[in-house]
This record gives C-alpha cells, sequence and structure tokens, in this order.
C-alpha cells in the first residue's frame, strides 16, 4: 500500500543584509511517500515514510486521533511510525522544512495514510474516522459475542447469562445459554395407560382390549419398543349350586370389563354336607268333596332326602249327588222323583241325581 503527496508548498522569509531586504523562500518537503507493510509484534503494522527537502532542518509529525510526536533529521527524510491502515482512526504524515530549528518553517506537507472504509461513520478521504455504532449479537456459546463486548458473565443454576455490548455507542443486549442436558431414552410404564418410566408417551393406540403405545425419548435418546397395558379385571360371582353327592358345591365367577388382566381372586368350589333330593310319589284323587275339592296324599324317598314336593295334592272338582229310593211308593231319600210307568205287579219310580249323580231306579 503507497500513498505520495508531490504537492509543493513556499514560505517566504525576509533577510536584512545593511540597508537592503533579501527574499528567500523556504520551499516544502517533496515527493512525500509513505508505504504499509506488516511485521512481527508488538508494532504488528509500520508505515515507512520518505521526501526530499532542500532545506537542512526539518520537522515531521505523525498524528493518529490524540497522539502526536515529532522528529528532526537530515535533507533527505525518513521516518517510520506504527498504525494499521483499516483503524477507523484518521492516520496522517505531515513533514516540513525549516531553515533553522523550528523558525521561518514552510508548510506542512501531509499525507493521509489511510481512507476511511465502510465500517467508518466517515468515508471521505482526508476526515477524521470514527467507528459506526455497532449492533450487538449474541454468540452461540455462553459468554461470547458474535459482534460487540461479554460483559457482566454470570452463571446461575441451570444456565449461563451475559451480555453483549456494542461499539461505538451500540446498543447492549441479554444473552443465556442453557446447560447441556444428558439424552435420556424411553423406557414403558405397563402398569397404566399410556405410561411412561422415562420420556413421553407417542402413538397411542386403544385395541378394545388393551392399550398401546410407545415411550419416546428427550433430548435425543431413543424411543422405546412398543408398551401395551390391560386394565385390572373386575371379578362377580353367583349363588352356590345344590351340593353334589361328593359333598362338593360349584358356583360361576365373571370379569369384566372384555380383556382384562388378572386372575378371579374367589372360589368357585367349596365342600358340603351331601343331602339326597327327594323323590316323590302321589295316590288316586278322592272323592269331590261338597267344597268342590279332592284330595290326595304324596311321600317322598328316601328317609331324610331334601326338596319340596313338586305335585299337587289338590285340585277343583264338581262335586255330585246321587240319588236315592225312599221306603215308601214314589218317594225318595235323596235326589228328585221322576214317576215311570208301574207293572201289575210293582210300582216303579227313579230318583234322579245332580251335578252328574248317579240315578236311582226304586
Amino acid at each position: 500500500m503507497n500513498y505520495t503527496n508531490k504537492g509543493i508548498v513556499f514560505l517566504i522569509t525576509f533577510f536584512f543584509l545593511g540597508n537592503s531586504i533579501v527574499l528567500a523562500a523556504t520551499t516544502a518537503p517533496t515527493n512525500l511517500v509513505c508505504n504499509y507493510r506488516e511485521v512481527p509484534a508488538p508494532e504488528n503494522h509500520v508505515w515507512d515514510c520518505s521526501w526530499n527537502s532542500t532545506t537542512y532542518y526539518h520537522e515531521t509529525i505523525w498524528a493518529r486521533a490524540d497522539e502526536y510526536w515529532t522528529s528532526n533529521g537530515g535533507v533527505q527524510g525518513n521516518s517510520r511510525t506504527v498504525g494499521d491502515p483499516n483503524d477507523c482512526r484518521q492516520f496522517y504524515f505531515k513533514v516540513r522544512a525549516c531553515p533553522s530549528y523550528g523558525t521561518n518553517c514552510s508548510d506542512y506537507t501531509t499525507i493521509y495514510l489511510n481512507t476511511c472504509h465502510s465500517s467508518c461513520t466517515n468515508t471521505s478521504p482526508g476526515e477524521q474516522c470514527y467507528i459506526k455504532p455497532a449492533t450487538p449479537v449474541c454468540g452461540s456459546t455462553h459468554y461470547n459475542c458474535n459482534v460487540g463486548t461479554s460483559i457482566n458473565n454470570l452463571q446461575g443454576g441451570a444456565s449461563w447469562a451475559w451480555q453483549c455490548q456494542g461499539s461505538g455507542g451500540g446498543t447492549t443486549v441479554t444473552c443465556s445459554e442453557t446447560f447441556p442436558v444428558s439424552p435420556v431414552n424411553g423406557d414403558c410404564n405397563n402398569t397404566c395407560a399410556y405410561c411412561c418410566s422415562s420420556g413421553y408417551a407417542v402413538n397411542h393406540y386403544n385395541s378394545g382390549v388393551y392399550y398401546q403405545w410407545n415411550c419416546s425419548g428427550l433430548n435425543g435418546g431413543s424411543i422405546s419398543g412398543t408398551c401395551r397395558y390391560r386394565p385390572a379385571c373386575t371379578w362377580s360371582c353367583g349363588e352356590w349350586g345344590a351340593c353334589q353327592s361328593g359333598n362338593i358345591q360349584y358356583r360361576s365367577c365373571s370379569q369384566s370389563p372384555l380383556g382384562c388382566d388378572g386372575e378371579n381372586p374367589y372360589s368357585t368350589s367349596q365342600n358340603c354336607a351331601y343331602t339326597p333330593a327327594c323323590t316323590w310319589s302321589c295316590g288316586a284323587w278322592g272323592a269331590c268333596q261338597s267344597n268342590n275339592t279332592q284330595y290326595r296324599t304324596c311321600s317322598s324317598s328316601p328317609s331324610g332326602c331334601v326338596g319340596n314336593n313338586p305335585y299337587p295334592t289338590t285340585q277343583n272338582c264338581v262335586y255330585s249327588i246321587a240319588g236315592a229310593c225312599g221306603s215308601s211308593n214314589n218317594s225318595c231319600t235323596v235326589g228328585t222323583l221322576s214317576d215311570t210307568t208301574d207293572t201289575s205287579t210293582a210300582y216303579l219310580w227313579t230318583c234322579l241325581g245332580s251335578n252328574g249323580g248317579a240315578n236311582a231306579s226304586c
């Protein structure tokens, strides 16, 4: 990188010789050239500047912002100074010629060593440069900033916190990063529907008999195999049946809901004292009584058996009265007289029964 300034400035100087005045000119340095190069630390960035001057004494000034220094040298000047050409602060180098040390000097010949670049607020050559206000940007890891300066670094119980402060009047933003966590693999909990010992339930399915799902891992952990749950059964049992000849009786039990899980906690058989069931037999029906009822008797066997008589011992009937002859002609003790034709040798008549009762011939 090379910067050159070949401008010449004249300063008019008066010398008195006797009663006459001699006009002399002090010529400013010419061919002011500065070249940039990089060198090892601590200087890093160096400018080498040279110039021509017709006057023995000269004075050099290099300035950057509030920095300033001078030097003196011979007719052929050569000076070195330090500065980064990409710095937003304006670099300039000045040199002037003087007939004697510090007096009757020419104007300065000036060269600007850097032009304000895009990150500066002023990009006009030869003008003071200022850093543009930078909007800070948080870095991806704690206490770092992609843009800006990290300040107020703190560590909490679960995260880091810091701020990134912008330059050149830029704002300040707050940043955070949570502590890294280990992956957790999904694991089934088959004691309830859609439950996980670790992770969270996905792929829910209810077949009507059982529940099925998977447990997804956390923080990049793996997903579990198939989890399955059947609800516990509720059991109910019926009445005990009759005691059997082997002195045992039974009952049945059922569970709900359909497809539930769990064994029947109740017994379906128990011991008992067997008593044989009765065998019943009944006699013939008796005559119909005046109350229109007839009766019979039933008996059971064997002795000591159990069981009620399944047969009836009474039933309805129509009570009938048979006719009965009286001791005298055309008389009835029971029934209604019905006279018939007598013969030459006997009186004849009939006593009629009622309700189907038999008739008596007299």
